[in-house]
């Protein structure tokens, strides 16, 4: 009798191999037959990828093109990671894309890769983008050719309008939706307090009355954003006209009775934020439950919903116009034309924390005055050049594994 059954050695091998990281997992694998089968068990590269990602998109699997397995997704999506973790020369492609007949007012992502669903086979995305010449035009990433046309253009007034309501006398700067869809949030920077309406009740308004509303108990809204993990808490930065100012956050709700409904605006958090000059322009995002990164002119802060300030950086030499946050980065976009890139990385003892990794060029002074907007998915960032012939240009930044 074996008293050493190879069934036995197998399993020793694999529990040892569970106390490997993935470059001492891929050394092992090459040492002998049985190491390598050892190495190669689909359970142990399961377990780095759920360790590293929490959650990952098992469609990814289900290709009847081509045989993937946790460890090609495991050894994909890290590689991905650290080309978009170092941004080196050949790690990425920058392209251009151009049509519109002035300028771009906003651009997003209609089908995204995020970091929680991410394509690693398919890295196209489709980018949405609306101009000053009353068209809205949807861009392929990867397949628009030279990059002088779109894919659809749409153009018309053919818009029904469901409802309208005077919220204030300043211009709206401020507008946004809650996580669950319930609720949204108008107001003006420059104006009083926020006002938080009932989507509902704008989108099937009742013939006898005005739509559901209420406004936040502060004087004036500087800034804000709803925290992306919660149905519906907000945070806000006052506008008061001095260095010293206050973020709150509130938590939103409506509560229903069988006559009436009433929206419930309950504070849970504010602290005081210190300046050190007084901010042409501020903006505000979550990245989760407990981070909160705001943007005041060259700089940016990021604070924990306590109030404690986390990190602080300030690599633009001019201001800062736009930034997008998610669960991976943090990327802005600057009037001096370029984009700063920031990654989330795991810290045993300060939790999670914000490092600055790289900035990508957005293009010349001679032609382009600003990067205006900028938006990401998982695997690629598209900003917007603010054109000095008076048409703007999207660049996009693509990342491929």
């Amino acid at each position: 009798m074996d008293p050493h059954p190879q069934h036995l050695i197998g399993d020793c091998l694999i529990h040892i191999f569970t106390f490997l990281p993935e470059e001492d997992l891929l050394r092992a694998s090459g040492v002998c037959q049985d190491w390598h089968g050892a190495a190669e068990t689909p359970w142990l590269w399961r377990r780095l990828c759920l360790q590293r990602w929490t959650f990952c998109d098992l469609t990814a699997f289900r290709s009847e093109r081509v045989d993937h397995s946790w460890k090609k997704y495991y050894l994909r999506r890290s590689h991905l990671e650290m080309k978009m973790t170092k941004g080196r020369t050949g790690g990425y492609t920058c392209r251009s894309l151009r049509g519109h007949a002035g300028k771009v007012v906003g651009v997003t992502y209609l089908q995204e890769s995020s970091a929680q669903l991410p394509h690693l086979w398919n890295v196209s995305a489709t980018v949405c983008s609306a101009g000053s010449d009353g068209t809205v035009r949807t861009w392929n990433t990867q397949s628009v050719g030279n990059g002088l046309g779109s894919l659809w253009t749409l153009a018309g007034t053919g818009l029904t309008r469901a409802s309208s309501l005077v919220v204030g006398d300043s211009a709206i700067d401020i507008l946004l939706v809650s996580p669950d869809k319930s609720l949204m949030v108008v107001g003006s920077s420059d104006g009083g307090a926020a006002t938080v309406i009932c989507t509902q009740s704008l989108t099937s308004p009742s013939e006898d009355g005005d739509p559901l509303r209420v406004s936040t108990p502060i004087r004036g809204s500087g800034a804000a954003a709803f925290i992306p993990t919660q149905p519906a808490r907000l945070a806000v930065m006052d506008n008061e006209h001095t260095l010293n100012k206050t973020l709150y956050v509130f938590d939103l709700s409506i509560k229903k009775s069988k006559f009436k409904s009433e929206i419930q605006v309950q504070q849970v958090e504010s602290f005081p934020v210190s300046l050190e000059v007084s901010p042409h322009r501020m903006i505000l995002k979550a990245s989760d439950s407990n981070r909160l990164v705001l943007v005041v002119d060259q700089e940016l802060l990021v604070f924990s919903l306590k109030g404690d300030l986390l990190a602080r950086f300030k690599d633009h030499t001019m201001r800062i116009t736009s930034v997008h946050v998610d669960s991976f980065r943090v990327v802005t976009a600057s009037e001096d034309l370029s984009l700063r890139v920031m990654t989330w990385s795991k810290d045993g003892d300060c939790g999670t924390t914000l490092e600055s990794r790289y900035h990508l060029l957005g293009g010349s002074h001679t032609m382009s005055r600003a990067l205006t907007h900028v938006s990401c998915d998982y695997s690629s960032i598209v900003a917007v050049a603010e054109g000095k012939s008076g048409n703007d240009v999207l660049k996009v930044y693509s990342f491929t594994s």
